[in-house]
């Protein structure tokens, strides 16, 4: 039996043990090299000058040949201003892209040796890198989409019993929930299903290795609805692709935007005897899935975008070795600009703000047809 590529020599090329055999100064040649792609020329982030400045050993910067002033390797990133050693940031990105189905800050925590609070900032913040460095290009060829619902689980309470319909009709007056019936847990469980919400996934077949999903996409919406399915793939798909989705109905109307529409009853059946399938898209949902009972336990909607931004990456890297996706990682969040999510302990953060697709099946002041991830309170 062949030997699977994860577990190759190759696949594991780069571990806590290399950065533990660093020294302060080849840590900080190392992050250079992953942002700038070289270690002999620096970009000044005051003016833009790219350059070999000088050196300042004591303090482990650099000066602009040009305007004199002093930067970092993380000058200018979402590590601006960070008080945490440069080998403890190398070694959060190692942990960061090693774990299969993400990290948790607990867990984040015990290895660096820093508060939960710090943990969960860091955490925080490669995944905003993740989403501001997001590609925008369109998907083609042959596509796969699926929705995934997340969040708003209700309590399943203490004793199992079935409810019959006439149990659940007398909680029913002129098509309104009678909440004066309803019970505490049976209320709160209304409240809980506010937060439903579902992720619609992309994934482009083909390119990789056996045929697998090498990119996508993932958006987070209300509900697996015909106008945000539409838009979001007449939004990140070539026309002339292949669709290929389950029996759910929100997709129907993509024949008459110019896509080769095709689905399978999963109903009846995995895949169609035409090899008609969605199960990159399945696969996708199941790493989520896996890491939502056993990594974070559970969810949020204001987090939701960011960590399917997260798994998008993991998914599309999943055939790099460990140095080129840590590498990759790196280089996409030194270079995301400065974070929004700063300030004196990170006051400044998206709590009570949900970064989603925008439902098209609401007017947004008056207007329709806004497409796009935004924030909305």
């Amino acid at each position: 039996m062949a030997q699977h590529w994860q577990r190759s020599s190759a696949a594991r090329d780069y571990s806590l043990g290399h950065v533990d055999r660093l020294s302060d100064r080849e840590i900080v040649d190392v992050l250079a090299l992953w942002r700038w792609g070289t270690k002999g020329a620096q970009t000044c982030p005051s003016c833009g000058l790219v350059t070999d400045h000088k050196w300042r050993t004591r303090r482990n910067v650099w000066r602009c040949r040009s305007c004199e002033a002093e930067f970092s390797v993380t000058s200018g990133t979402i590590f601006a201003g960070h008080r945490i050693p440069l080998r403890t940031i190398l070694k959060g990105f190692v942990l960061f892209a090693n774990s299969a189905h993400s990290i948790s800050a607990d867990e984040l925590m015990k290895h660096l040796g820093i508060t939960q609070k710090t943990a969960w900032i860091f955490r925080g913040k490669l995944r905003e890198a993740l989403s501001a460095t997001r590609p925008t290009f369109k998907l083609s060829g042959t596509i796969e989409a699926d929705g995934m619902y997340l969040c708003g689980k209700p309590h399943k309470g203490n004793k199992r019993k079935k409810k019959d319909v006439d149990h659940i009709q007398e909680k029913i007056k002129n098509g309104k929930l009678a909440k004066k019936k309803l019970t505490k847990q049976e209320f709160l469980n209304i409240k809980k299903r506010q937060n439903r919400r579902v992720m619609i996934s992309l994934r482009q077949i083909g390119g990789g290795k056996n045929q697998a999903s090498h990119q996508g996409y993932a958006f987070i919406t209300e509900s697996e609805n015909e106008i945000d399915a539409t838009a979001i793939i007449r939004s990140y798909v070539e026309p002339g692709s292949i669709i290929m989705t389950d029996e759910c109905p929100a997709y129907n109307s993509l024949v008459s935007y110019g896509y080769d529409h095709q689905s399978v009853q999963h109903s009846l059946e995995f895949c169609s005897s035409d090899g008609v399938n969605d199960n990159q898209c399945e696969s996708f949902n199941s790493r989520l899935r896996r890491a939502e009972y056993g990594v974070f336990h559970s969810l949020r909607p204001q987090y939701l975008q960011s960590i399917a931004d997260e798994f998008v990456w993991r998914e599309d890297t999943r055939h790099l070795t460990n140095l080129e996706r840590i590498g990759g990682l790196v280089h996409r969040v030194l270079s995301a600009g400065l974070s929004k999510f700063r300030g004196y302990y990170q006051r400044k953060d998206k709590r009570g703000k949900e970064l989603r697709w925008l439902s098209l099946s609401k007017p947004i002041d008056g207007k329709f047809g806004v497409v796009g991830v935004v924030a909305t309170s």
